[in-house]
C-alpha cells in the first residue's frame, strides 16, 4: 500500500509534465483534467476505508471541480498583472474558500454535479482569452522531481488525514490542484501570462472527463469490486476526454 501511495500519482504527474514538454500547454492542461491525481487518491480511499466511504469522497471530488475553477479564475486573472508567487497564493486563497462552502453543502451526487457544472460554466465565461501560439515547453530535472515528490507527499496526506477527515474532504483535498498550481507556476516563469491562460482553458475542456469518472465510481462502487469500478470509470473518463476533444476541434474548424 505504500509503495502505490509514492508512485502512482508521481508516475501520472511525469505523463503530463512529458506531454508538456511534447506538446506544450495547451494539451498539458487537456490532460491534467484527466483523474491523474484525485483517481489513484480515491482508489486508495477505497481500499483502504471501502466502497461506501469512497463513492461519498467521490461525489466530493465531482463538486471540487468548483474549486479547481475557482483557483483557475483567481491565478488566471491575477497573473496578468502580477509576480507568479501573488498569483500562486491568491489562486490557493480562492481554492480554500471554495473547498469550505462545498464541505457545508449535503454531498448528494446531483448537487455535486450541479456545482462543478458551474464551476466549468463559470470558467468558460469568466476566463481570460488569449491568441498566444502553442509552443513546446522546457523543463528541467530537478522541477520534475519536484513534481513527483509534491504529488507523492499529497497522496500521503490525504490518505493518512483521511479517518479524522471524513469522505467530504478527503474527497475535495483529492482535487487539490496540485498540477494546476505547478504547471501554472512553471509556464509562467517561462513564457509568461498567455501561456498561463492557455494551459488553463485547456483544463475547462478536461473537467468533463474528470466528472464521467466521479459519477461512475458513485454508481459503480456499490455493486462492483473496486478494481471493475475503477477501470469502468478510467474507461468512461478517458472516453469523454477523447469525444470533448474531437467536438473541441470541430467548433474551431468551423469557426475558422
Amino acid at each position: 500500500m505504500l509503495l502505490l501511495k509514492l508512485t502512482l500519482v508521481p508516475f501520472f504527474l511525469l505523463v503530463v509534465s512529458m506531454a508538456a514538454v511534447r506538446w506544450g500547454p495547451g494539451v498539458a492542461g487537456w490532460l491534467a483534467g484527466l483523474p491523474i491525481v484525485a483517481g489513484p487518491i480515491l482508489y486508495l480511499l477505497v481500499l483502504e476505508h471501502g466502497p461506501v466511504f469512497g463513492a461519498g469522497a467521490a461525489a466530493a471530488a465531482l463538486s471540487a471541480i468548483f474549486a479547481s475553477e475557482a483557483f483557475n479564475l483567481a491565478y488566471a486573472w491575477t497573473c496578468r498583472r502580477f509576480h507568479y508567487a501573488v498569483a500562486a497564493v491568491m489562486g490557493l486563497a480562492a481554492w480554500f474558500i471554495a473547498a469550505f462552502t462545498l464541505t457545508s453543502l449535503p454531498g448528494s451526487p446531483s448537487i455535486a454535479l450541479g456545482v462543478a457544472l458551474l464551476g466549468v460554466v463559470s470558467a468558460q465565461t469568466f476566463l481570460p482569452r488569449t491568441q498566444a501560439a502553442a509552443k513546446v515547453i522546457s523543463i528541467t530535472r530537478t522541477d520534475l522531481v519536484m513534481r513527483m515528490i509534491s504529488g507523492a507527499v499529497l497522496t500521503l496526506a490525504v490518505t493518512m488525514l483521511s479517518v479524522s477527515l471524513g469522505a467530504q474532504w478527503s474527497g475535495v483535498l483529492s482535487v487539490f490542484p496540485l498540477l494546476g498550481l505547478i504547471l501554472s507556476v512553471s509556464s509562467q516563469r517561462a513564457y509568461g501570462p498567455d501561456f498561463v491562460v492557455r494551459l488553463l482553458r485547456g483544463m475547462v475542456l478536461g473537467r468533463f472527463s474528470f466528472a464521467a469518472f466521479c459519477l461512475c465510481l458513485i454508481w459503480t462502487l456499490p455493486g462492483q469490486n473496486a478494481e471493475i469500478a475503477f477501470l469502468i470509470s478510467s474507461l468512461a473518463s478517458v472516453t469523454v476526454q477523447w469525444a470533448s476533444r474531437q467536438i473541441a476541434a470541430a467548433l474551431r474548424r468551423a469557426a475558422a
